[in-house]
């Protein structure tokens, strides 16, 4: 699918700029644009959780068994790029995690530092949401494996985030859904790595 805008090479700047542009020329009131994130059609790859959030999601096949890509999905966070650090803060449960990561490249905002909850079915599904935020209002989302053969696995990918502003869907599903495929593209590399 091709992106009408390439939000993986853009600024932070830009992509500030770009809001403001479509938002200012938009003949819309920042309450329609809100309506409009909660219309329950969405364009393709954004889903309606219980919640009343539309997760933008995005899925891969690994060549590698459901051990290595669990694996790798817990060392991706410490070689995705855009987080800048990431550090366990404490562990409530057995399959509970504490998380707090600082993320670079945050539209309109630079950086955020976010404390996530993660809640873990070992080797099936992680899902996470926002505790704390020095910038974003809500994120949450899940990674889901899902064992297609011996040695293939298919990872998906889902996230919601919340900036406590309306940004049009036009911006903000292109964007979203250009970095949960490079967090995706990562942990792929990672698990087939591990072979």
């Amino acid at each position: 699918m091709r992106l009408p805008v390439d939000f993986s090479r853009m600024s932070v700047i830009t992509s500030s700029v770009l809001f403001l542009l479509v938002v200012c020329t938009n003949e819309t009131t920042p309450e329609e644009e809100l309506q409009k994130l909660q219309e329950p059609t969405c364009s393709n790859g954004c889903h309606k959780k219980k919640s009343d959030h539309y997760r933008t999601r995005a899925s891969i096949d690994i060549a590698a068994p459901a051990e290595c890509v669990w694996q790798a999905i817990h060392d991706e966070r410490d070689y995705d790029p855009d987080i800048i650090y990431n550090k366990v803060i404490s562990r409530p449960g057995p399959f509970e995690l504490i998380l707090e990561q600082k993320y670079r490249h945050v539209p309109f905002f630079g950086t955020a530092v976010c404390r996530l909850k993660n809640i873990e079915l070992p080797g099936q599904r992680i899902d996470y949401s926002l505790e704390y935020s020095d910038h974003l209002k809500a994120l949450e989302g899940s990674w889901v494996l899902t064992v297609t053969g011996a040695s293939s696995t298919k990872l998906e990918l889902s996230s919601f985030c919340d900036a406590g502003f309306p940004i049009p869907k036009i911006l903000y599903e292109p964007f979203a859904l250009v970095q949960l495929q490079k967090r995706l593209a990562l942990v792929k590399r990672l698990a087939e790595k591990k072979l």
